[in-house]
């Protein structure tokens, strides 16, 4: 039957964020290969996280890509649903830290100096201002 084989094959994601938010919503990671490395020439490495193929899997990763503003349009009884649910939280958490990773390039350098008894935090670019 077409169907059930369908259903047993794995599904997967690329990102590593989601991946993480998979497993720690019990979505469980493939038996076979969890995990694999593809190496393009024409391009960068890339990772592949495979998991079981469920329907609360593919769920999670429909409302990944959702503006939280979309909830409850296509099933207003599904758990994910809800605004307050952990899986938002979750996703929120670790986008924020992705772009604090990514200001964490361009913050502007400080350097503690104690002189005289007193600190300095001192830019060694004049042309960049910031807070006081």
């Amino acid at each position: 039957m077409q169907t059930d084989r369908i259903e047993h094959q794995p599904i997967f994601v690329r990102d590593v964020k989601l991946a993480a938010t998979l497993a720690t919503f019990g979505a469980t990671p493939f038996a076979g290969c969890p995990i694999e490395k593809i190496f393009d020439p024409q391009r960068s490495q890339s990772t592949v996280f495979y998991f079981e193929n469920t329907q609360d899997a593919r769920d999670m990763i429909v409302a990944w890509e959702k503006p939280i503003d979309s909830l409850g349009s296509s099933n207003p009884t599904h758990p994910l649903n809800d605004c307050e649910h952990p899986f938002w939280y979750v996703r929120a958490a670790l986008r924020n830290r992705e772009r604090y990773l990514d200001s964490m390039k361009n913050a502007r350098e400080l350097h503690h100096v104690n002189k005289n008894g007193k600190t300095y935090l001192i830019t060694r670019d004049p042309n960049r201002s910031g807070p006081r």
